[in-house]
């Protein structure tokens, strides 16, 4: 019998289909596959041509269009008649814009060396160049204009400081809201998108601004709007940060009576909005509220949103663009970044997406922006630079047990990472970090911590210190239970033993310490100025302090510094130089820069001017970092003008390091820079005796402020109809007000606006007349004999006549330039006291000279903390009579007081303290 498939379905009285049946049916079958086939491709092939048909239809971004219509609108700063300008590099970064958006590209741009790119200032260049380069239209004989495209933008990490360049440039009030008013004709037509009838609306009333407030005043700030108030912004989700249309002018202005629906502050609705991601949020959460309604990203990996992300920026920034295709989708992202290495990690990598195919990959479209400056507008178009050229250049480093210790903490961290214990590979980043820190101090650990703990206060000093102790460090560390620490035990023991051996003789001595002085030296008795430049202005004190205590070649140190032939700095006052006569600056031949980072290195060798001679001294590791980063420079055309002081820097450094290349290669852009942290601890109060009352105060953001009760600090007061700055003792400040931290960020904001060196110098004119008449008083029939006398009285051995001399030889300072000026005074307080007293001025006018005519003229915050918070306050506090005291800084002064609202944190806790005992 025939056996066949057993089918229960089969009914076996049907009679089965013959042969022919079934071929007949299968070619039926496949005819009407083909014809379904035909179907479909004929629908596919009608819905493309549509999609390109409206793809041709749609209105299309123009980068010349923008580029045309940002040149013609006028920006200015708070008080300054002259009207500015776009700059160029914010031009380019708009036409890149553009591009990325029309094309949805992604595409990384590497802003330097001294270019801080600021992705909310793009946002809002972008969201005014849509507006202006529309196309002019009637509207029942009225001028009118067609509908921007809009522009919904995302920077991530995003922090709510990403719009402090912006609230100090002001937009011109009358070409706004003209712009406006002619978008308004056409928005009151039926039909009109209502978010963009009320952006309209909002932004066309800015032309009735005339600086007149609420509490009838009429202030400059409120003439016209600032750039951060033309375009609504906040977080994905939530109101906390959010702000709106013109929020500044319209809160304290007659703008507040605008009727308006508000959907243009809608982040749903909005056609125009600046969305912030922090690093801190859950971002498909953020993002899945979006609606796939997004335009551009701009992806902040500059130094500071490298640092919002933390040490594994990268793998967060691959799972943000992850999570960016699955909830919005394709998008246009441009990667903002200030480091050679991330640029090329992002052009190869990260934005390209998985890997595919075999052999190398090439990179992504990518720019290279080559800016000096991060000014969002100028005054006119910058002339070309000329770089002087530097005919001898040297770089010297140091190894040892730190260099190897350094690589096997970093190899030990590599392999905490890859078993998952991220807890004990931060500790031992941490504890390498440490480690370098000490070894490129300039002189000894103990010296710097007798140095510090007596020019900034114990309190200070202790906060201060803390980043050099490698205790706390250990303890957690070796009580740490994670997978490295078990499976690693000997190894973690025998690593702390090692750190804490190489820890312990930087105490004695560091790396850095005699390599300093062994280059100092040989500049002891040139004829040629030298400049030593330092990472901050407290290590150049340090080290200045350090060398002329050397017992060798101290006293000839200290000669050369006072009559500046021998300078120590910081890069501030490296900026000041360069502003120098071309005759006062060739007398430098010789620049020493000493312990800087890898990025600091390059962005030094892109300087217009340097001296004759280049020397840097730092460990090998950032020596080798610096060396690979500018190797992949050279590749760059752009910066074709410093290739030859950079190919020289990378010969000189590689020779300088001898290590096996290809050990690190694999890990070259994870190695950590030496970081000296600044303290987050401000001492108002000083060296404080015992038993004496001081008030504490922790701010927002974890910084200290110490104060004693009657010292006067700046308040500021937002209840008026405009902010002002007050003064209240210290004892009087309470929870919850809000304070002006000058600070170590407020310094080095309000140094370009307004340096009170100028105090300071007219200080020293007064000190110089003061010094010469004195003098002249003195017992002698010459200026020999009068000398003698002096030095007898001051009786100090390290004071000699001729020493002496340099400090009352000061006739031809009283006719040089007030600006160019400079101090011919002892450098030590000591000193400087008992000259004084040798001439008979009072221990009280002596003081005020000191901090003034000797002090303040110098970089130092360490030492002259006070002098500075008195100096600023004085001008925070009573700003209209600085501005009528001095008419010529009248500007810089409303500047100052604009941007010092950015600087203000609330009080969040309050404690006296006296003596060793706290009582709240």
């Amino acid at each position: 019998m025939k056996s066949g498939r057993f089918d229960p379905k089969r009914d076996h009285h049907l009679r089965h289909p013959s042969h022919r049946e079934r071929i007949e049916q299968a070619a039926s079958a496949l005819k009407r596959q083909l014809e379904l086939r035909s179907h479909q491709i004929a629908e596919r092939a009608a819905k493309s041509e549509a999609e390109r048909a409206a793809s041709a239809a749609r209105p299309v971004r123009s980068a010349t269009a923008y580029r045309s219509a940002l040149a013609t609108i006028p920006f200015s700063r708070l008080g300054e008649p002259a009207r500015l300008s776009i700059s160029d590099t914010y031009q380019r970064l708009v036409a890149m814009v553009v591009r990325c958006i029309e094309e949805k590209a992604r595409e990384p741009v590497l802003c330097w060396p001294a270019f801080d790119v600021s992705p909310a200032a793009i946002a809002a260049f972008m969201t005014l160049a849509d507006n202006a380069a529309t196309e002019a239209i009637k509207y029942d004989a009225l001028d009118g204009r067609t509908p921007p495209l809009g522009l919904r933008t995302l920077i991530f990490p995003y922090a709510s400081s990403a719009h402090r360049p912006l609230r100090k440039i002001y937009v011109d009030k009358e070409s706004l809201g003209r712009l406006h008013t002619q978008h308004q004709v056409r928005a009151m037509r039926q039909g009109e998108d209502p978010a963009l009838a009320d952006y309209h609306k909002a932004l066309a009333r800015s032309k009735t601004l005339t600086g007149k407030a609420l509490d009838g005043n009429t202030y400059d700030e409120f003439l016209h709007p600032c750039l951060d108030e033309t375009l609504p912004s906040g977080p994905c989700a939530g109101n906390d940060g959010r702000k709106q249309l013109l929020w500044r002018v319209k809160s304290k202005t007659d703008l507040l009576k605008i009727s308006r629906t508000g959907a243009a502050d809608d982040p749903a609705n909005a056609r125009f909005f600046l969305f912030g991601v922090r690093s801190s949020d859950n971002v498909p959460v953020a993002l899945k509220t979006l609606s796939k309604r997004l335009d551009l990203v701009l992806l902040d990996l500059t130094q500071t949103g490298r640092n919002r992300l933390g040490r594994d920026w990268n793998e967060r920034v691959l799972a943000f663009l992850a999570e960016l295709d699955r909830h919005v989708g394709p998008v246009a992202v441009l990667a903002l970044t200030d480091d050679p290495w991330t640029f090329d990690k992002l052009r190869f990598g990260m934005l390209r997406g998985p890997a595919s195919g075999k052999g190398r990959a090439k990179p992504l479209p990518a720019e290279v922006i080559f800016g000096q400056t991060s000014e969002l507008v100028v005054a006119e178009v910058a002339q070309n630079v000329t770089y002087t050229q530097v005919t001898k250049q040297d770089a010297i480093g140091f190894s040892g047990d730190v260099e190897s210790l350094s690589r096997r903490i970093r190899s030990n961290a590599r392999v905490a990472s890859d078993l998952g214990d991220g807890h004990a590979a931060e500790l031992l980043h941490r504890l390498g970090g440490i480690l370098r820190r000490c070894a490129s101090l300039p002189g000894s650990r103990s010296d710097f911590s007798g140095y510090v703990e007596r020019e900034a206060g114990s309190i200070a000093a202790s906060d201060l210190l803390a980043s050099y102790r490698t205790g706390s460090v250990i303890a957690e560390i070796r009580s740490s239970i994670g997978p490295w620490s078990q499976q690693n035990h000997a190894e973690l023991a025998d690593l702390c033993a090692s750190v804490e051996r190489v820890w312990g003789n930087t105490a004695q001595l560091t790396p850095m310490a005699p390599l300093l002085r062994d280059v100092v030296k040989r500049f002891e008795r040139t004829s040629s100025r030298t400049v030593i430049l330092f990472r901050n202005d407290m290590l150049s004190d340090f080290a200045e302090y350090v060398l002329c205590m050397d017992e060798e070649i101290g006293a000839n140190i200290e000669g050369r510094i006072e009559k500046k032939m021998l300078r120590f700095l910081d890069k501030e006052s490296l900026d000041d130089l360069a502003e120098l006569k071309a005759s006062e600056r060739n007398q430098i031949k010789t620049l020493i820069c000493v312990a800087p980072t890898r990025s600091q290195i390059l962005a030094l060798l892109a300087r217009p001017w340097l001296p004759d001679s280049l020397i840097i001294l730092a460990d090998s590791d950032t020596l080798a970092s610096a060396a690979r980063d500018g190797a992949r420079l050279l590749a760059y055309p752009e910066l074709s003008s410093i290739q030859r002081r950079v190919s020289v820097f990378v010969e000189k450094a590689s020779k300088a390091v001898h290590r096996d290349a290809a050990s690190e290669s694999a890990n070259e852009g994870q190695d950590d820079d030496v970081e000296f942290p600044a303290s987050s601890v401000v001492n108002l109060a000083g060296n404080v005796r015992p038993n004496q009352s001081t008030i504490r105060f922790r701010l927002a953001g974890d910084q200290i402020v110490i104060a004693r009760p009657g010292t006067k600090l700046i308040l500021l007061d937002q209840s008026r109809a405009v902010p002002i700055f007050l003064e209240s003792d210290a004892k009087d400040v309470d929870i919850g007000d809000r304070v002006c931290v000058i600070g170590d960020a407020f310094l080095e904001m309000a140094r370009p606006l307004l340096n009170i060196t100028v105090r300071a110098a007219e200080e020293i004119r007064d000190y110089h007349h003061m010094v010469l008449d004195r003098f002249a008083r003195l017992e002698g029939a010459s200026d020999h004999d009068r000398l003698v006398a002096l030095v007898a009285a001051m009786n100090l051995p390290a004071v000699t006549v001729q020493r002496a001399s340099y400090w009352v030889n000061l006739r031809e300072q009283l006719d040089v330039p007030l600006h160019e000026v400079v101090p011919h005074a002892p450098r030590e307080r000591s000193t400087f006291m008992a000259f004084m007293a040798a001439l008979g001025i009072s221990e009280s006018i002596a003081a005020r000279f000191w901090t003034w005519a000797v002090i303040a003229q110098r970089t130092s915050r360490l030492r002259a903390a006070i002098s500075f918070h008195d100096a600023y306050r004085t001008i925070l506090i009573d700003t209209y009579a600085a501005q009528s005291s001095n008419p010529e800084r009248a500007s810089d002064i409303r500047r100052l007081k604009a941007a010092a609202q950015d600087y203000v944190a609330a009080v969040q806790e309050k404690t006296e303290q006296r003596g060793d005992r706290d009582r709240t």
